[in-house]
């Protein structure tokens, strides 16, 4: 008798995990996708305590001590060709890196999750216009529209300036992915059931076509930060990008062109902090596509 009430408890125990329980387990057992989340807390938090970690000005130029190697002279990672220390601003750069990728991933999430939503669950002409949009959309190339934007408005490299161009052309995969999984739902059972108490349109998309799509959109938003991370680098290496004194990773990468033999190490490390927190983010959405998976979970 004792056995048994003791399988009886145990089982109940089981049926009542919580669905997140199962997702943070299924989640810690994938280490790449831990390391990953480690790595991009600890690139946070330097970013956010960077005035704690060195006393340097990023934007400070000292004659006399330009192309320091690593530790010398009290600078850890050395200096640049103007005498400002590489540690100093990469982490600040982290800062601007960090909020460029975080930020231009929320908008472009939300616009093409409501956009894909919309499309999938209302279908016919409101689906073709909203469709072809996205098709339009993606034929544009960024790069010179945003060379485009920058002669218009004088000398360009506004931080805000660059969120909103990356915004304006990062929603059209997330409204693809969202309006396919509105496609398969909207249709099912519950949602029928919901038309039939008079549930309308708005709270049928938002209070239950949008919370059963949520993997997948959390999976891709993860991929698109590092993504849109690597976009301002590459923006920022080609001059087109946010402009000095303000410095990002990619902006560090272009300033080091012309001593890439001679000082190679400045060229070494926001291109490492710029791949690892590309492959960091990767992998935790990794981790969370088999953690948010049912199939996978046991």
């Amino acid at each position: 008798m004792a056995v048994a009430e003791l399988d009886a408890q145990q089982l109940l125990t089981v049926e009542e995990e919580s669905q997140w329980r199962v997702i943070l387990r299924q989640f810690l057992r994938h280490r790449l996708a831990v390391f990953g989340l480690f790595v991009i807390t600890v690139f946070v938090l330097l970013a956010v305590f960077a005035p704690l970690i060195t006393p340097y000005d990023p934007t400070r130029i000292e004659r006399g001590k330009s192309d320091l190697p690593p530790l010398t002279e009290g600078h850890w990672l050395g200096t640049d060709d103007l005498g400002r220390d590489m540690l100093a601003r990469l982490l600040y750069a982290g800062r601007i890196s960090l909020f460029v990728g975080f930020t231009v991933t929320l908008c472009s999430i939300t616009i093409g999750t409501i956009v894909g939503a919309v499309s999938g669950y209302y279908g016919g002409l409101v689906d073709s216009i909203l469709m072809r949009l996205v098709d339009f959309m993606l034929t544009l190339p960024t790069l010179p529209i945003l060379l485009v934007i920058s002669k218009i408005f004088g000398k360009g490299g506004n931080i805000w300036l660059i969120i909103i161009v990356l915004v304006a052309f990062g929603w059209m995969g997330t409204s693809r992915l969202v309006r396919g999984m509105v496609l398969s739902l909207k249709e099912q059972e519950f949602i029928e059931a919901e038309r039939a108490l008079g549930a309308s349109t708005p709270r049928i998309i938002f209070m239950h076509l949008l919370p059963n799509s949520f993997a997948p959109i959390i999976v891709a938003a993860t991929l698109e930060v590092g993504g849109v991370i690597i976009t301002e680098a590459a923006l920022s290496f080609l001059g087109f990008g946010i402009q000095p004194p303000t410095p990002t990773w990619g902006q560090m990468l272009q300033n080091v062109q012309s001593d890439m033999w001679t000082a190679p190490w400045r060229a070494f490390f926001p291109g490492f902090f710029i791949f690892m927190t590309s492959l960091s983010f990767n992998f935790i959405g990794d981790g969370l596509r088999d953690a948010l998976d049912p199939r996978l979970k046991v």
